[in-house]
C-alpha cells in the first residue's frame, strides 16, 4: 500500500541521502528500523515490524508479502542468492570494496558509515561486516553468510579455526600471526578498525601466539585476522 505522504511512495520510508530510512511509530515515538539500500528494502523492514508488534495489517506496504512475480523477490526474499550490491563495490560481497591489495569492510546504518578494518581476503572482510550486521541487530538479509560459513567452504579451516596457520604480516618474522620480535621479546598486537591495539611483550612467540588468539575470541574478530 503506498503513502502519498512519503516521497518514496512507501509507508514508513524515507529517503536519507544515497539510503533508505525506515521508521515506525509506537506511542507517538518515532522508532528507527534501520537504512537500506533500496526503498523496498526498508518498505519490507517495516512490514515486519508490523506484524511483530501486531499491529492491522493495513498499515503493511505489502498486506500480502511481497508478490512471487516482483522482480527484486528472489534478491529480497532469498539471503542465499546474490544481492544488489553498492556501484562502488567490485566484490561479490554485500559491504565489501577492493582497496589496492586489500578489501575494505563498511557498514552504513543509522545514517552513519561505519568503518571496518581492511583484511586480506575478500571473504575475511565479508564476515567482518556480517558480525557487525549482527552486532548491531540489523537485518539478517544483509548477511553474506546468513547460516554462517559453509562447513564445505575451500577456506573454512583457515577462516573458523584460530589454530591453524593463519596468512602473516609481510614484517612478521616469527611464524605467528600477529606476533613480532622485538629485540629478545616478541610483542604481540592486534588490528581492531583503523588502531593496533599492542597486547604485551612476552619471552616466546608461542606466549604472544596464544595473547593474540585470547584477544581474537575477546574482540569477536574473524579468526583469519
Amino acid at each position: 500500500m503506498m503513502n502519498p505522504t512519503t516521497s518514496t511512495g512507501y509507508t514508513g520510508v524515507f529517503k536519507s541521502g544515497k539510503k533508505f530510512r525506515a521508521e515506525i511509530q509506537i506511542n507517538r515515538k518515532n522508532k528507527h528500523l534501520g537504512s537500506y539500500n533500496t526503498a523496498k528494502e526498508a518498505a519490507l523492514a517495516f512490514d515486519r515490524a508490523v506484524v511483530k508488534r501486531k499491529l492491522p495489517s493495513s498499515r503493511r506496504n505489502f498486506p500480502d508479502g511481497l508478490p512471487l512475480d516482483d522482480k527484486d523477490y528472489d534478491a529480497l526474499m532469498n539471503p542465499k542468492k546474490k544481492r544488489k550490491r553498492n556501484s562502488n563495490n567490485t566484490t561479490e560481497y554485500n559491504g565489501v570494496t577492493k582497496r589496492g591489495e586489500r578489501y575494505q569492510a563498511r557498514l552504513y546504518f543509522d545514517g552513519k558509515d561505519r568503518n571496518l578494518g581492511r583484511h586480506d581476503t575478500a571473504k575475511e572482510a565479508a564476515l567482518a561486516y556480517d558480525l557487525a550486521v549482527t552486532q548491531h541487530k540489523l537485518s539478517s538479509s544483509r548477511l553474506n553468510f546468513p547460516n554462517g560459513v559453509p562447513s564445505n567452504d575451500e577456506d573454512y579451516d583457515e577462516l573458523m579455526n584460530p589454530t591453524k596457520k593463519r596468512r602473516l604480516q609481510s614484517d612478521n618474522t616469527a611464524g605467528y600471526n600477529g606476533v613480532f620480535k622485538r629485540g629478545t621479546m616478541f610483542q604481540a598486537k592486534i588490528k581492531i578498525g583503523p588502531q593496533t591495539k599492542s597486547l604485551g611483550a612476552y619471552g616466546t612467540a608461542k606466549e604472544a601466539a596464544l595473547a593474540f588468539d585470547r584477544a581474537i575470541i575477546q574482540h569477536k574478530r574473524p579468526s583469519s585476522n
